[in-house]
């Protein structure tokens, strides 16, 4: 079930009719992971008879394989330099579309091979009068990664810049609810689910990549979706039986807590009855969905800042760094072999204590300063810091052992 997004589908469609009679165009999709950008492409072109649609979309792991991205565009790619494989894919797309309208659809644009990118720029500088419409998704438009040049065609003057936002209230009261067969983990795991965006019910097949990233056939074209194509099915194949429908304050207390990301909304409505939703006095968890991903980022940071981000878990929405560092002070001692005196707060060979700035970097502003380069946290003017987002403190909370929860209260 695919729910809202209708100015964002009619914008999409308003696209491509314009692309199906030349010249061509050109659609930028950006939003955070989960915030259904794939589910929109597909929607928007399901039943568009007469088109033929070539897919590609990045991988992280394959972010650093030149032109791995275009070869699946054209897997007999043989070029060496952008301008040779950008000249190769724009003959490419002119002889497709000889035969009626193209689409070309570069999913996960932040996660393509810098060559690939550059090569498509070329391409779509070159595509003028053909019935080619270029639709690329990305997590943020202005992604340093993307080439300046590819940027410049996807939301410059001419382009559709469509930046995904979160459901609405009444749009996550819409979505089905069914009732979970199990109870879940510390970190609100669905039982069955996959986590993928908003493009169905439930996920459909786990896709490579992230959110979004199909693995196309060996030949590297595909249709995204096709008229009178099966709808997934539940939960990966596991039986659920419908549940209450989701009221209004439920809705609202899930739009609260996940910020209207259908991936995650879908995941919590697929593990928490509706009555826990509804209730205030029930702690949500952060879903699977979301804590894999908050999980890479916390463990990229050192045990000073672990430390900072677990005590903002348990003070609250926001709090002032000295309460953060304070509090941070009774988290366990790292493990041996962890870096000594690496906590918040304590005079450090250099450091002035909580909130000293000099003569060098008090612990605490180190902490804080990595945890916000990890996007855990957020400062704000006069020391005050928070989560960038709600799931983060759930998830940062969850992380914390009961033990150690029970002695920061």
């Amino acid at each position: 079930m695919f729910v809202g997004r209708e100015a964002e589908l009619a914008a999409v469609r308003a696209e491509l009719c314009l692309a199906a009679t030349g010249p061509a165009r050109r659609v930028m999709i950006e939003g955070p992971e989960g915030i259904g950008k794939t589910a929109l492409i597909r929607h928007a072109l399901a039943g568009a008879s007469g088109t033929r649609t070539i897919s590609t979309s990045g991988d992280a792991g394959e972010r650093h394989l030149r032109y791995g991205v275009a070869r699946r565009l054209l897997p007999d790619l043989a070029a060496d330099d952008p301008w040779t494989a950008g000249q190769a894919l724009c003959e490419a797309i002119r002889c497709a579309q000889a035969a009626g309208p193209v689409v070309v659809v570069v999913d996960d644009a932040q996660w393509a091979d810098r060559p690939s990118l550059r090569a498509l720029c070329y391409a779509v500088r070159r595509l003028g009068g053909e019935r080619v419409l270029v639709l690329a998704a990305c997590r943020d438009a202005d992604d340093p990664w993307l080439p300046t040049g590819l940027r410049r065609l996807l939301t410059g003057d001419g382009a559709c810049r469509i930046s995904l936002q979160g459901l609405s209230v009444a749009e996550l009261a819409r979505l089905p609810v069914r009732e979970p067969e199990g109870a879940i983990g510390s970190a609100g795991q669905p039982r069955g689910s996959s986590g993928h965006p908003d493009e169905a019910a439930v996920p459909r097949r786990r896709l490579r990549g992230g959110e979004g990233s199909a693995e196309p056939p060996p030949e590297g074209v595909r249709a995204l979706a096709a008229p009178g194509e099966p709808a997934p099915s539940p939960l990966d194949g596991e039986r659920t039986t419908p549940g209450e429908a989701l009221s209004e304050p439920a809705a609202a207390r899930l739009r609260a807590h996940t910020l209207g990301n259908p991936l995650h909304a879908r995941a919590m409505l697929a593990a928490l009855p509706v009555s826990a939703l509804a209730d205030p006095g029930v702690r949500l968890p952060a879903p699977v969905t979301y804590a894999r991903t908050f999980t890479r980022r916390l463990r990229s940071c050192g045990p000073s800042a672990r430390a900072l981000i677990g005590a903002c878990a348990v003070l609250g929405e926001d709090c002032t760094l000295y309460e953060a560092a304070t509090v941070a002070r009774a988290m366990p001692e790292p493990r041996a072999g962890g870096p000594e005196g690496d906590r918040p707060g304590r005079d450090g060979p250099e450091g002035d204590g909580p909130e000293g700035d000099g003569p060098g970097v008090s612990p605490e502003l180190d902490a804080l300063e990595e945890a916000v380069a990890a996007g855990v946290l957020v400062e704000e003017p006069g020391r005050v810091i928070r989560f960038r987002e709600p799931l983060g403190r759930a998830a940062a909370y969850d992380a914390l052992g009961a033990g150690t929860r029970a002695r920061l209260h």
